[in-house]
């Protein structure tokens, strides 16, 4: 018994180490930026500190933002209701959020000329900033890692195993397996990634 729960904490114990490997921190992101296009580290942390704060603007005003070729992402709300959970004979209280209905979406171009009209950027900054983000996510989830950005949220990677899908009529297909990706939101931001179809065939 012992033997067996040490193979399988090794093999918990050997994903961590190789997810950890082909994961990518905002901090790396950056560095990668600096590397392939110049400038200094606090030039551009600044750049993509203002880029992250004015999508948590517009998600905080119940609009969503469409970048191109991750997805879209929408904004979450407060529903009045609290999830309680016991643990360690605690009970813990946590609001809930549930998406916004139909909020009124924000597309990249958009986006993009509200941060220039705000000096945050120049167009030429924005779309290096963003074509450089979106190659760093793509190039991380590709080598089934995750990218963490501070205050954002994670991009992870979804396996899905080969399987067979019935519908009412009893009728069945095989479905070959496949990957996508997964966002999970950070807790100071609340929103959720309907993910570019482009990004997930990215993956497969």
């Amino acid at each position: 018994m012992k033997t067996v729960l040490l193979t399988v904490m090794s093999g918990v114990l050997f994903a961590s180490i190789s997810f950890n490997a082909a994961a990518m921190t905002q901090g790396e992101m950056e560095d990668g930026y600096v590397a392939a296009n110049g400038g200094t580290k606090a030039d551009v942390h600044e750049k993509f500190q203002a880029w992250e704060n004015a999508l948590k603007t517009e998600l905080a005003a119940k609009r969503a933002v469409q970048i191109d070729g991750i997805g879209t992402f929408r904004p979450k709300e407060l529903t009045g209701k609290d999830r309680v959970t016991k643990l360690g004979g605690k009970e813990y209280t946590t609001p809930i959020y549930a998406m916004v209905k139909k909020p009124e979406v924000v597309t990249t171009t958009e986006f993009q000329a509200k941060m220039v009209a705000a000096g945050k950027m120049t167009d030429e900054e924005f779309s290096k900033v963003n074509a450089y983000y979106k190659s760093a996510v793509i190039s991380t989830l590709r080598k089934g890692g995750a990218l963490q950005e501070d205050g954002l949220g994670t991009y992870k990677v979804g396996r899905h195993q080969r399987h067979t899908s019935c519908n009412k009529k009893g009728v069945c297909t095989d479905v070959a397996g496949y990957k996508d990706v997964k966002f999970n939101d950070s807790p100071s931001v609340h929103t959720t990634l309907k993910v570019d179809p482009t990004l997930n065939a990215k993956l497969n």
